[in-house]
């Protein structure tokens, strides 16, 4: 159409000509198209990439002539930058003053690029998506231009979005926690932007954020209440008060230094052989915090020095009470703590002297000689008395001096003795029946 008269007519009976014709091979996929769900729509546009073109917009790409005029009246976007040139050599020729030009019409010489770009974002994505966002974000004179507020979110942010669009995508259509547990497992880079992603919406700094990603892998591995997640939080306190500043954790530093003992045996714990000696000492270390022993290394010796053990071939064996006696605060808290249920009989324990005397004394061959050894050494004499029911050197020298009479009446003194405590031992346990 070249007549001035018949184009008129033309856009009087054609109104909408300017938005394109479709082809009906176009309308055929339109139409399958929204038979679709959203999902499969997606992948059918993959698959159809022309139905995402705007027939006009293409046209105009197309005739950047044409492109500058309207877009000189405000009757199209600027699409290509040959049109911009083309659209200020019109507005020289013609001398168009910029105030008499229409809103949006041209954006600054110095935001062309910005403008196609985020042009083309927003139609391959939408006007709210990170890849628009960054543009204005980037280009504070174009998003004044047109008329935008400033962009909430950091440039950094927005990068990791649009880095991350694809695996995000994935992400979101997953349907169970497994899946979810498997794909972050798979994408550990994507699960660690998404983690500086959190960190930097609370106005992380880059030390806090990547210290936070680094905490996410101990709980990954361990998970948030192991020894290890919580020593953590105790060491790397600016990281831990943040999270609590910002509502991701909460204050349990009290709690967890109290418990910090424990959870750092714990962690030590975790690298050992169970049979081995450092385990062994370790955990009854732990036993002992547990218990708020006040003696933790004589706990532990309690428990672990081979010297207290007894051997298998021993018929007398002191070490254990020797190790009591020579320590009494240790013993105290035994059975203040409830560990010893009953307290020891130390009157039949030797010094460690007079079981030596002992072990001398068994191995000497005849009676006379044991007894003669006895009567050297009272000290053994006396024990022996308390511990086996001798009868002393001394009191068998005094029965040796007495006459045949003393010793019938001695002897009835002591049959009576033990048949009277015979009759209240029975009496006793009748009491006890009754």
């Amino acid at each position: 159409i070249t007549d001035t008269e018949e184009l008129r007519e033309f856009d009087k009976r054609f109104k909408n000509a300017h938005q394109g014709n479709l082809t009906p091979e176009q309308i055929s996929l339109l139409r399958d198209f929204h038979k679709l769900s959203g999902d499969e729509q997606e992948l059918f546009l993959e698959g159809h990439p022309e139905l995402r073109e705007d027939p006009r917009d293409e046209w105009l790409k197309k005739n950047p002539e044409d492109n500058a005029r309207l877009a000189i009246w405000g009757k199209a976007n600027i699409l290509t930058k040959e049109a911009y040139d083309i659209a200020q050599r019109m507005i020289k020729d013609l001398n168009l003053p910029l105030k008499a030009l229409p809103e949006f019409s041209l954006p600054p010489k110095e935001s062309v690029e910005s403008h196609f770009k985020y042009l083309d974002a927003i139609k391959e994505f939408s006007a709210s998506s990170a890849e628009a966002r960054l543009i204005l974000s980037q280009d504070d004179t174009y998003r004044e231009w047109r008329g935008l507020d400033e962009i909430d979110v950091s440039i950094p942010i927005l990068e990791l979005q649009i880095k991350n669009r694809e695996l995000d995508d994935r992400f979101e259509v997953l349907e169970t926690d497994e899946e979810r547990a498997v794909f972050k497992v798979s994408n550990s880079i994507w699960w660690d932007d998404q983690r500086r992603i959190e960190a930097l919406r609370r106005d992380a700094s880059d030390e806090i954020a990547n210290s936070w990603i680094d905490r996410g892998h101990t709980v990954d591995e361990f998970g948030a209440n192991s020894s290890k997640a919580l020593i953590w939080l105790l060491d790397n306190p600016d990281t831990y008060q943040w999270a609590i500043d910002n509502g991701l954790l909460e204050d349990r530093k009290a709690e967890l230094l109290e418990r910090e003992p424990i959870l750092r045996i714990n962690i030590q714990l975790e690298g050992l052989e169970e049979d081995s000696e450092e385990f062994i000492k370790l955990n009854h270390r732990k036993d002992a915090m547990q218990l708020d022993f006040p003696l933790i290394d004589t706990y532990v010796q309690w428990y672990t020095d081979p010297k207290l053990d007894k051997t298998g071939d021993a018929d007398l064996w002191y070490e254990d009470d020797w190790f009591l006696i020579d320590h009494p605060d240790f013993y105290r808290a035994m059975l203040d703590k409830g560990v010893f249920k009953v307290r020891a009989d130390f009157r039949t324990v030797p010094t460690r002297e007079v079981f030596k005397l002992y072990q001398t004394y068994t191995d000497l061959g005849s009676v006379n000689a044991k007894k003669n050894f006895r009567f050297d050494h009272p000290e053994l004499d006396n024990w022996g008395v308390i511990k086996f029911g001798w009868v002393s050197i001394k009191e068998q020298k005094r029965r040796e001096g007495l006459t045949p009479t003393e010793k019938f009446q001695e002897a009835v003194a002591r049959e009576e003795k033990e048949r009277r405590e015979g009759l209240k031992r029975i009496e006793e346990g009748l009491e006890e029946l009754d």
